[in-house]
């Protein structure tokens, strides 16, 4: 008993020296340089080359020289972390890619980063705003987090993107438990479904297009029409939610053939079609009528005129007057149920049932199924190149900070068959075939886009370079050079400068922070701090939510708040498992705590200009105070506009 009661303080000291050497290990174990992921295969070098030569067309054409590759791949793995993973690499990550001597090291790590949880969780984020945006919903019946981690799940296991989004459109069941359905019930309010937000959010996310304005009327600047708003909208008419979750209770409640149509005659209701709606449990009173819409006729509603309806129920449901929607369909004529139809206008007086219908490409649509499945089998058919379009411009949009169409937001695209801008999105196109032509593989299309010429361009082109050199130049000249900068920016013959997205910016603040890999494998304490700090810090520094790819500018709040901010201030500290800290400690001269301190920040070695000065400068303050000379360095190169850029 003695011999245990004294071991007992002993294990528990060792537990906790054990706890704690866990908490600050390498969380990432990396893959050593010789068994990373293999090269690009053939095909998916074919797939860069016809790129890659479509892009040098079109500079010919233009009579534009492109800016040569950037001189350091460390540039480009800079631009693939931020893309992939939200955050710049850590130092253990760059040590183990400029041990890896491999020529094609880009391609192999491009394929490591898609194979790491964090692309699965920071894309899923991504794509999860365009699909069920960013506001929390009714928390009873939308779980934004879960839809979140299930989207995330189907990158991990890089399911088919057409399969992904056939899911989304056509899910049931409890979003808890079939987090899919997330992307319908976010439209959910006041109890019931807003079928116009699902048929707007269906064609912006998926198609890449916005034809919301034709809710109320026909597009004035478009070819949409109201109708054929209307008749996507009704393809979730039959949608509701019960206790089993999110359902399509069908709509029909009756079928004959369509000769019986002779007896739908305007007024009162015959006596046989009234036993007939009856019989099939549709509410029709004696008092109801006939009412045919369009001339001729192709669709009835059976309705109980306005001054007739009882106010308490007309208050109490939208559709209280529209008690049947007769239509003919083919060689049948069809009865259904006004609460499972796209009713306009209910207890106006001009009523309007809008049929399930699409805008073009009818013959895409099955003849079999319930009415999503019919719109999933629709948008992601193989022939609609909306779908592959959309896809293909919004990860060249998470890839560059900005999408490929860039004189439109990412979900406006124009049309494809549009011959005023067919030139302009041709690499759309491009992108779009070898991605529906790989089973609709988001990972290769990343990987193709990684690859090509525009994203290993270098950010700064030398007709900037003369812009920048403050030479005298002629007014003319000067005009000619900004024409040519525009050129080559608007063309992707310069990779572009984009300011980072707010998460990007405090996750790479979170990243330089530390020097092993901050992942999912990270420890309990660090993972919670960088929940709870990046949301935080997000809203603080202002989240563009939907619209997170359109440009915008610096404020000097953000500024202020990387400056001052009491976490700039924590990160910065020189602690003992801090990257600061851990500088000063495992550095044995000044000119490697400089060097380490650009490659944890800025992901590159400092300029010989550039180490003249600071090594003077932390010369003399390490003689005073090592800790708060590197605490000042970081602090300094936080907020170097170079961070907060992707270059």
């Amino acid at each position: 008993m003695p011999l245990r009661s004294a071991l007992l303080p002993v294990l528990v000291a060792l537990g906790v020296c054990g706890l704690s050497a866990w908490a600050v290990r390498s969380p990432l174990d990396l893959q050593p340089a010789a068994s990373l992921p293999a090269a690009a295969d053939a095909d998916l070098a074919s797939a860069v080359a016809g790129v890659d030569a479509a892009f040098a067309e079109r500079w010919a054409a233009a009579g534009l020289t492109p800016a040569p590759e950037a001189e350091n791949e460390l540039v480009i793995f800079r631009r693939l972390s931020l893309a992939l993973h939200g955050t710049i690499p850590s130092l253990e990550e760059i040590r183990a890619f400029e041990s890896d001597r491999d020529p094609e090291r880009l391609a192999r790590w491009t394929a490591t980063m898609l194979a790491d949880q964090r692309f699965a969780d920071y894309f899923a984020e991504r794509l999860g705003r365009s699909y069920v945006g960013v506001d929390e919903g009714q928390f009873i019946l939308f779980r934004r987090d879960r839809f979140n981690e299930w989207l995330s799940q189907q990158l991990r296991e890089n399911q088919p993107y057409d399969e992904i989004v056939r899911r989304m459109i056509t899910g049931t069941g409890v979003w808890t438990g079939e987090p899919a359905t997330n992307f319908l019930t976010a439209a959910y309010a006041n109890d019931q479904f807003d079928r116009n937000e699902l048929a707007g959010r269906t064609v912006r996310a998926f198609l890449g297009q916005r034809i919301d304005c034709a809710q109320c009327h026909d597009h004035p600047f478009a070819h949409w029409k109201q109708a054929e708003f209307e008749g996507l909208t009704a393809h979730y008419s039959e949608l509701q939610v019960s206790l089993v979750g999110v359902e399509d209770k069908a709509g029909m409640r009756y079928e004959t053939d369509a000769a019986n149509t002779a007896n739908l005659v305007a007024g009162p209701i015959a006596e046989k079609v009234r036993k007939v709606l009856r019989q099939n449990k549709l509410n029709v009173p004696d008092e109801a009528v006939v009412q045919p819409l369009g001339e001729p006729p192709t669709q009835w509603i059976v309705c109980v005129p306005a001054s007739d309806v009882p106010q308490m129920e007309a208050a109490a449901a939208t559709t209280a007057d529209v008690r049947a929607v007769i239509r003919i369909e083919g060689d049948k004529v069809r009865a259904f149920d006004p609460e499972r139809e796209h009713v306009i206008n209910p207890g106006g007086a001009v009523v309007r049932v809008a049929p399930p219908s699409v805008p073009f490409g009818d013959e895409w649509e099955p003849e079999h199924g319930t009415r999503r499945e019919k719109l999933a089998a629709w948008v992601t058919h193989p022939e609609n190149r909306r779908f592959e379009r959309a896809i293909a411009n919004r990860v060249w949009g998470l890839m560059f900070g900005k999408p490929y169409y860039a004189a439109a937001a990412v979900d406006d695209l124009p049309d494809p068959d549009d011959p005023v801008t067919a030139a302009d999105t041709a690499i759309l196109d491009l992108l779009g075939e070898d991605f529906r032509a790989h089973d609709c593989d988001l990972r290769r299309l990343v990987q193709v886009i990684a690859a090509s010429k525009p994203f290993r361009l270098a950010s700064n082109h030398p007709v900037q370079r003369v812009l920048d050199s403050g030479e005298d130049l002629s007014e003319d000249a000067l005009r000619d050079l900004k024409q040519t900068v525009a050129e080559l920016e608007r063309e992707w013959a310069v990779y572009p400068l984009v300011r980072l997205r707010p998460e990007q910016v405090i996750g790479s603040m979170l990243q330089a922070g530390h020097l092993t890999t901050i992942d999912r494998n990270s420890h309990l304490f660090v993972r919670a701090v960088r929940f709870f700090r990046e949301r935080d810090f997000v809203n603080e520094f202002g989240d563009p939510g939907e619209a997170e790819l359109e440009q915008r500018v610096g404020t000097i709040p953000q500024a202020l708040l990387r400056m001052n901010g009491e976490f700039s201030k924590e990160l910065t500290q020189a602690g003992p498992f801090s990257a600061p800290g851990r500088i000063v400690g495992i550095s044995s001269s000044t000119p490697q705590c400089l060097e380490t301190a650009y490659l944890v920040c800025l992901t590159r070695r400092p300029t010989a200009a550039e180490a003249d000065f600071f090594l003077n400068e932390l010369e003399e303050s390490r003689r005073r105070d090592k800790g708060a000379a590197m605490q000042d360095l970081f602090w300094t190169l936080f907020n170097a506009t170079e961070f907060s850029w992707n270059h």
